[in-house]
């Protein structure tokens, strides 16, 4: 990383140490990462020092790589994710209900150490019932 990052001489060496720790391995990594965080790096860096930044990394750049930048979201998103949208709940069904029902009653036998036939075979249907409960879900879906 420190070889393109001379590129940019205006550079402080604190400011070369924040942008080390991105672990961007090229310029192209290095943009895609300032625009995804830009309010983040205009707090760190100042608005103009971050434009420099991103003027001197473009002049680094290949058409090819400009063009892989235009799907890069622009926003403030510090952890490199948009964390406004938490992903939907799942909606417990019956047949979770039975999945779990099933499931804790194997684990019950189970824990038990019971080796008899009788119990081996209930084991056995259990995990059938499980095994066939879980692919009819998948089917589902």
């Amino acid at each position: 990383m420190s070889d393109y990052l001379k590129g940019a001489g205006f550079l402080t060496e604190r400011e070369r140490a924040l942008l080390r720790q991105t672990g961007a391995p090229s310029p192209l990594a290095l943009e895609s990462t300032l625009r995804a965080n830009t309010q983040y790096y205009e707090r760190v860096l100042g608005k103009s020092r971050l434009q420099a930044l991103l003027a001197a990394l473009g002049s680094m750049i290949t058409s090819e790589e400009r063009n892989a930048l235009k799907d890069v979201p622009s926003g403030d998103y510090p952890l490199g994710v948009d964390i406004d949208h938490a992903p939907a709940r799942v909606t417990r069904t019956p047949v979770h209900e039975e999945r779990d029902r099933i499931y804790h009653e194997l684990q019950r036998l189970r824990s038990r150490g019971d080796q008899s036939p009788q119990a081996k075979e209930r084991m056995r249907l259990l995990e059938e019932q499980l095994i066939k409960l879980v692919e009819e879900a998948n089917r589902a879906a």
